[in-house]
């Protein structure tokens, strides 16, 4: 039996990061979460592209473009919905999940999606950060980087 687990990528890896600017105090710490991460796994600054859109909602479109004009291994999601002040941000946080499964898999492109926080209140949202509940930022790193190792084996990269 042939098992394929995640290693070292010799290289290393580009990564695409298109992060929310709605909620920016938490998306900020999010991105800075992530980037700190990527350096804790070597991952070489020019080989990281931040893109900052308005909402949620344009990460889709962004992170289509970057598929179609950027080489990358991989795309990941930030940014926060806290539901209290958005009464659809469950259907707003399904959407840009359902529109990111569609990309990865029309493009054969990994999209992480963890990097998107749903929460009731901010303070719920900083839990999700500090470590009390997670680092999910850097855990969404984390999940690319495993992703990107399998993938490229399963290609024979």
């Amino acid at each position: 039996m042939r098992e394929i687990k995640a290693r070292d990528i010799p290289g290393g890896f580009d990564i695409g990061l298109v992060v929310s600017r709605y909620n920016s105090d938490i998306t900020e710490l999010m991105l800075q979460q992530a980037l700190t991460r990527l350096e804790q796994l070597e991952c070489a600054e020019e080989r990281v592209i931040t893109v900052h859109v308005p909402g949620v909602t344009e990460i889709v479109a962004a992170a289509h473009e970057m598929i179609k004009h950027q080489k990358l291994d991989v795309i990941v999601a930030i940014g926060c919905v806290i539901s209290g002040e958005t009464p659809y941000s469950g259907n707003l946080c399904q959407d840009v999940m359902s529109g990111c499964r569609h990309l990865s898999v029309n493009y054969q492109l990994p999209i992480v999606v963890g990097g998107l926080l749903m929460v009731d209140n901010e303070k719920q949202a900083h839990e999700r950060l500090d470590g009390k509940k997670g680092r999910r930022a850097a855990e969404a790193i984390d999940i690319a980087y495993e992703v990107v190792s399998v993938v490229k084996q399963l290609r024979g990269e």
